[in-house]
């Protein structure tokens, strides 16, 4: 049996510059108040709810409070269509005319704090990206603002045209 050894350059990380990371000195609340995106690590905004996890401003109903629009992408690390759809949803959040949404991901997969969400949103399985305004999610028509995944088919062009139909700056 034989045992290789890798070279030590393959598990070298890169530190960012500056330009790449454009508030690499603010501290994380301030982060989150400087970007349009944001990790949810939690459901609720009620402090006395949160048990070991002191950052308020990551948690769903936070987020849903203090800004106008939010766009939730529910999804999990271990699905595929996830991972397949995440660069889309990066994508258009770097758009100029979406700079007054906040975008956000919400882990559904049972990890500490989000174990609600599926319930509470009535999710039938990830991904799901729901567009909320003032904390409310609109309809058109009698559609509600959501983006359900089927089979991996969540494409860039989905998202555009859920905006393109209920979003209004």
């Amino acid at each position: 049996m034989a045992i290789g050894l890798f070279p030590l350059a393959l598990f070298h990380c890169q530190q960012k510059s500056a330009e790449q990371d454009p508030a690499p000195e603010l501290g994380y609340r301030d982060y989150l108040q400087s970007s349009n995106s944001v990790y949810i690590h939690g459901e609720t905004a009620d402090s006395t709810l949160l048990g070991d996890d002191k950052y308020v401003e990551d948690n769903l109903d936070f987020v849903l409070k203090k800004h106008s629009w939010v766009l939730v992408n529910f999804s999990a690390y271990w699905c595929k269509d996830c991972r397949k759809f995440d660069p889309d949803f990066r994508a258009v959040s770097q758009l100029p005319e979406y700079k007054d949404i906040m975008f956000a991901y919400a882990e559904v997969d049972g990890t500490k704090g989000n174990e609600g969400f599926r319930t509470r949103f009535n999710l039938p399985g990830v991904p799901v990206t729901i567009l909320f305004h003032n904390c409310q999610i609109p309809q058109l028509n009698g559609q509600p603002a959501i983006l359900f995944g089927q089979r991996g088919d969540q494409t860039k062009s989905d998202l555009l045209a859920l905006l393109k139909a209920f979003y209004q700056s």
